[in-house]
């Protein structure tokens, strides 16, 4: 049995593009802390279909697609309000289409 076969478990590194908003809506009174709305603005994206910063993920509507398609389980799916912040434009001239997890 080759090492491939044996993993059960598989870990997901997403790019940290940007930051959380001043619009999120995070309680921190419980543990693990509630995001009832996420908004995040990008500093930087290189292009990835993941994105993530403090405990919230962002992905594309494909890699949504996906992961729904293979029954995964222990995550929530929802909306997210994505903005590019002021130094996006700088970084990079590709063209930047927008990001949601819906």
């Amino acid at each position: 049995m080759s090492q491939w076969e044996r993993v059960s478990r598989y870990v997901i590194e997403p790019e940290v593009a940007g930051r959380l908003g001043g619009r999120t809506v995070l309680d921190t009174s419980v543990q693990p802390s509630v995001v009832s709305h996420l908004h995040y603005v990008i500093d930087g994206w290189l292009g990835s279909q993941r994105l993530e910063s403090f405990q919230c993920f962002i992905a594309s509507d494909s890699f949504v697609a996906a992961i729904r398609d293979a029954a995964l389980t222990g995550f929530t799916i929802a909306d997210a309000e994505v903005e590019l912040s002021i130094i996006q434009p700088m970084l990079t001239d590709a063209v930047i289409e927008p990001i949601g997890t819906s």
